[in-house]
């Protein structure tokens, strides 16, 4: 299935870019998304997330929140 770069924020997972076809591609990007996220939060509350990586099940078709929202270049 499809590789994500995710947030934990209080129990709730949050698929923040992806999909990636490979695990490496999604952990190489683990850094770059947390800045992203971090800058665009106005809420303060991204920096406290746990970041790191998921895989979903084959038939997930999600958009990562920052693919969705144009923020990743």
């Amino acid at each position: 299935g499809p590789y994500y770069v995710s947030a934990i924020d209080a129990g709730e997972y949050h698929l923040m870019a992806g999909p990636y076809a490979m695990h490496q591609d999604a952990i190489n990007a683990v850094d770059l998304v947390r800045k992203i996220s971090e800058d665009a939060d106005r809420t303060g509350r991204a920096q406290w997330m746990a970041w790191g990586t998921c895989r979903m099940p084959a038939d997930c078709a999600r958009i990562g929140q920052l693919n969705k929202f144009g923020l990743l270049p």
